[in-house]
């Protein structure tokens, strides 16, 4: 991957980061994960980003849906956000995320869990990511 698309892609994370701690700051913590979503797209949308909620991302088996899930947050189409409302960022919600980036085809994302007093934030790199899309990853197999 080039430098600048790197530089790039760290850029939008920090401007999303940046948002939800803003969030965070003046609803603090342990509301439900309802509120927080939709202040967190309300003021995305108004520093500019293009943001998405409640993403219906398909599940297939076989070239067969099966079922499908929900995104929190989709943010200018790349950065996945998973909201949390827990004691702390567990393996369960990384699992959860790493599971939503790969059935949509998504690079990145973010654990942004609003329970505790301090904001906690994990990130995520998905492995089968494919920049080509779901088709030419079949095609790969």
């Amino acid at each position: 991957m080039a430098f600048h698309q790197e530089v790039n892609e760290d850029r939008l994370s920090y401007r999303v980061i940046g948002v939800a701690i803003e969030v965070h700051s003046e609803l603090g913590p342990g509301l439900s994960e309802a509120v927080y979503r939709d202040v967190l797209y309300e003021e995305l949308e108004k520093s500019g980003l293009d943001a998405d909620r409640e993403c219906v991302v398909p599940i297939e088996y076989r070239d067969r849906k099966v079922g499908e899930r929900y995104l929190d947050l989709l943010v200018e189409d790349e950065l996945v956000l998973e909201l949390k409302v827990a004691r702390s960022i567990t393996n369960k919600h990384l699992n959860q995320l790493g599971t939503n980036l790969r059935l949509a085809n998504k690079r990145r994302g973010l654990v942004l869990n609003f329970g505790p007093p301090k904001l906690g934030i994990r990130r995520y790199i998905n492995s089968h990511y494919c920049s080509g899309g779901a088709k030419e990853r079949k095609a790969e197999s």
